[in-house]
């Protein structure tokens, strides 16, 4: 059993968790139950850093005369099956897996689509789900995920076997059953990984703490368009102009995406760069509240709101504060009604960074609820 240390920021005291055996106070259901609410616990990172945004369309679903655990599908289109044990992955579970993977390629598109609405949340079936994705997370908005298209396709791909993920999930894989998936995905091509999960328990939280035991990344990492690159280019010059105003801002680098990400030094809560718009058309530099809870956004923000006028007067610039960004985020943010990469732009959006910086940090760092 091993120890997890927990620091509240600013603090020196650690505190020690220790961990403790899942099976001996729970059922495999409440194992299911917490994966399916949170599936990004169990993807793996994209070469950007963090797994996409992901829903679990399907729970206890049929797939001919057997019942599979989890059906989820992220935001690229990518269906994973997932197989869940809340003790140890026996060797059979790979033979069971596979035999997922084979009833969902016969069943097709419209035996997906069936699954979907018999699930009850996705009437519209698969046109459905990347709606909700894109509700529940705004920031991919207007990118390259924006596209139903694209998004419908690689669902095809997968259902026809070329992309499908096989996820195998417990607390303790077997060294067999992970010899088995390693010679799987190496020799033959399936993609297919485990993850093991810690589990500690302290002062009524739970911690979860996932190991991917297999590529680190996703499989499949398509070559950046050129729209991709453009973007990567844009924020490494807003890096480099911006770190030449605040050394030590950050030490992220460039994304291929829409957006770029600061960090703030709280859970939850960031500056953000994006370009707005299909075709582009404007821009933005704001800060974003996106913890779990609604009601947590909407109140770090109201705490905001109320130095609007001071805000926007040292700023020298319009700020809108918007509750509702996505399903449960808030943003304060100043705009610019410009969609091209332009010397003006960068510029623009150095200094208004720094302004919001310098005023809005020591703000963030003091407000109620931010640890």
């Amino acid at each position: 059993m091993g120890i997890l240390g927990i620091r509240k920021q600013g603090e020196q005291e650690i505190a020690l968790v220790r961990q403790t055996e899942y099976k001996k106070q729970h059922r495999e259901e409440e194992l299911h139950r917490s994966v399916a609410m949170n599936p990004r616990l169990i993807l793996r990172e994209t070469v950007e850093g963090e797994p996409l945004p992901a829903l679990t369309v399907a729970s206890h679903f049929t797939l001919g005369d057997v019942q599979g655990d989890l059906l989820v599908v992220d935001l690229s289109g990518t269906i994973l099956v997932v197989e869940l044990k809340r003790d140890r992955a026996p060797r059979d579970v790979i033979a069971q897996i596979l035999d997922y993977a084979a009833r969902v390629h016969e069943m097709g598109m419209q035996g997906l689509q069936n699954i979907l609405r018999e699930q009850g949340k996705y009437p519209d079936g698969v046109a459905s789900i990347l709606v909700k994705l894109l509700d529940d997370n705004p920031a991919y908005k207007d990118t390259e995920f924006d596209d139903a298209s694209r998004f419908d396709e690689q669902v095809r791909r997968c259902i026809a076997g070329k992309d499908l993920q096989l996820v195998v999930v417990s607390y303790v894989v077997d060294e067999d059953v992970q010899r088995v998936v390693e010679y799987l995905r190496t020799v033959y091509g399936i993609r297919i990984y485990c993850v093991e999960f810690d589990y500690y328990q302290s002062e009524g939280y739970e911690y979860f703490v996932p190991e991917i035991i297999g590529a680190a990344t996703r499989d499949v990492v398509p070559e950046p368009t050129d729209r991709q690159e453009e973007y990567r280019e844009f924020w490494t010059l807003l890096l480099d102009k911006l770190r030449q105003e605040i050394p030590d801002v950050t030490q992220r680098g460039s994304t291929p995406q829409s957006y770029l990400r600061l960090p703030v030094g709280h859970t939850g809560i960031h500056f953000e760069w994006a370009f707005h718009g299909r075709p582009r058309s404007w821009f933005e530099v704001g800060i974003h509240f996106e913890r779990p809870e609604r009601e947590a956004n909407v109140a770090l923000l109201e705490q905001l709101r109320k130095d609007k006028a001071t805000i926007e007067q040292e700023i020298g610039e319009p700020i809108q504060f918007e509750e509702n960004w996505g399903s449960r985020w808030s943003r304060a943010y100043a705009s610019r009604s410009e969609g091209q990469m332009t010397d003006s732009l960068r510029n623009w959006a150095v200094e208004t960074t720094v302004k919001f910086y310098k005023l809005l940090k020591p703000r963030v760092d003091a407000l109620d609820g931010v640890d």
